[in-house]
């Protein structure tokens, strides 16, 4: 059973793929990604900023468009997480 397994639509896939993230390797790294892309989900969308990818900035800048907002913002926060960037604006809101 490899690390990637968990990367299915169960309840802990979330946390699989946060562990795959930190405790991968760029195949892992390339696995999140490719999963990511396949189902966008916040948790696996958010996985893709911890592993650290620069090959997956393309592919989350794509999913700035994405029609669930929960999955941009975690694509928002991979891309901040990648490149630290900081490419982002506080404002306050009534």
């Amino acid at each position: 059973m490899g690390l990637g397994r968990g990367l299915d639509d169960s309840a802990l896939s979330n946390t699989a793929a946060l562990w795959l993230a930190l405790a991968g390797d760029s195949g892992d790294a390339e696995q999140l990604l490719s999963r990511a892309l396949a189902a966008p989900a916040q948790g696996r969308v958010a996985a893709v900023g911890w592993a650290g990818a620069g090959a997956a900035i393309p592919k989350l800048i794509g999913l700035l468009g994405h029609s669930k907002p929960d999955v941009q913002v975690a694509a928002a926060y991979a891309l901040e997480r990648i490149t630290g960037a900081g490419l982002y604006e506080e404002a306050e809101v009534d």
